[in-house]
């Protein structure tokens, strides 16, 4: 996580501009969705549970020591890397 805030603006192919609209700026990771491994993979053992997991709770702590909170955590907002 680069940036974060709540004073995000976007501009509508319609020109129609949204305000105040709260952002979470990162890298760009090729991967895909943790939701899209799960259904490829049809589930996962406990091992690589494990291993996600670990690696979700490391993300967070990161985000929380700066003061941001997700809101909105599950398997389709999980961007993973080879």
């Amino acid at each position: 996580m680069y940036e974060f805030g709540d004073v995000g603006t976007v501009v509508k192919p319609s020109g129609r501009i949204i305000n105040n609209l709260v952002y979470i700026v990162m890298e760009y990771i090729p991967g895909g969705l943790l939701f899209d491994y799960c259904q490829t993979m049809q589930g996962m053992g406990e091992d690589a549970g494990r291993f996600f997991m670990l690696q979700m709770l490391d993300a967070l702590e990161h985000m929380h020591k700066l003061r941001c909170v997700h809101r909105d955590l599950k398997l389709e907002n999980i961007l993973i890397n080879e």
